[in-house]
């Protein structure tokens, strides 16, 4: 069974979207504060484990390992892949844009 859920998180951040398949757990947070995002979390006491690039998307990640499943920052790397790549209908670039001052929720 699928379920899908859309949780808050801070304007500041991001935005999580969970989806949770056969037990795992997984959240994202889509934001363009990468580093602030992730080192919040590392003073918080989780651990990073892994980060990739993901070619064709213009986007990078950093992730965060728990026992059933896993938190991802994903962050725009560059914005003429992620606009015009294979990926452009995901509209990350767009996603994380700012309408005056303050942050849009769009949940991935």
């Amino acid at each position: 069974m699928q379920t899908y859920s859309s949780l808050r998180f801070s304007p500041e951040s991001g935005v999580i979207f969970s989806e949770e398949l056969g037990g795992e757990f997984r959240a994202f947070i889509l934001t363009d504060k990468p580093k602030e995002a992730g080192d919040l979390l590392v003073s918080m006491g989780l651990e990073e484990s892994f980060s990739r690039d993901h070619k064709g998307q213009g986007t990078s990640n950093r992730r965060f390992g728990f026992s059933n499943g896993m938190l991802e920052i994903l962050y725009v790397r560059d914005s003429e892949e992620s606009n015009n790549g294979p990926a452009k209908n995901l509209r990350f670039s767009e996603r994380i844009q700012t309408e005056n001052g303050k942050r849009s929720i769009n949940p991935i």
